[in-house]
């Protein structure tokens, strides 16, 4: 986190700062005097206007802006709302949840192509997305854990994060393995 709040040349401000002195220097602006995020951010949404008429300079400050972003975001360790693909066949449709503000999240009664969505299904779905220990994976999918612990020691099943010293898994990659299992045997 700390590398993110660096204001020298590394830092997330200088990035930002280069964004306003690129807009300064193609639109002949006299250059903005700001070295806060306040400053920073302020000018360049008073300048939006004229940064975005120039195809060059739209997509050069909305890059640093999304870099600065994508950083910070990390730096804070904010999730992203959690999302999954849609159920129905053929569909490229994904139902992502919104944050709630209270921890929780609220998911859409729909995807982004229209689908209708069955709310006990998307629960299901996305809690074998969540990373669990192998006991409670083994659980929802219907195998012993000793399997599953052969299939870890196989590298068929990776940890995909980590509870302290515990390795965590998810659901729905152990369904994907054991779906292969009975398609081969």
């Amino acid at each position: 986190m700390i590398d993110a709040l660096r204001l020298d040349e590394h830092g997330q401000l200088f990035a930002l700062s280069q964004a306003v002195r690129a807009v300064c220097e193609e639109t002949k602006t006299a250059q903005a005097e700001c070295d806060t995020w306040t400053g920073v951010c302020g000018w360049l949404i008073s300048q939006a206007d004229v940064w975005r008429a120039d195809p060059w300079l739209a997509e050069f400050v909305a890059g640093q802006v999304w870099d600065v972003w994508r950083a910070l975001t990390r730096a804070a360790r904010e999730p992203d709302s959690p999302s999954i693909p849609c159920a129905v066949e053929g569909c490229h449709g994904r139902i992502t949840a919104l944050d709630d503000g209270t921890g929780g999240w609220l998911w859409p009664d729909v995807c982004t192509d229209g689908h209708r969505v069955d709310r006990a299904e998307l629960v299901r779905r996305w809690k074998a997305t969540q990373p669990a220990p192998l006991a409670d994976v083994a659980q929802t999918v219907g195998r012993s854990p000793r399997t599953l612990a052969r299939w870890v020691a196989a590298g068929w099943l990776k940890a995909a994060a980590q509870d302290g010293r515990t390795p965590l898994y998810r659901a729905d990659e152990a369904q994907r393995i054991a779906a292969l299992m009975e398609r081969t045997a």
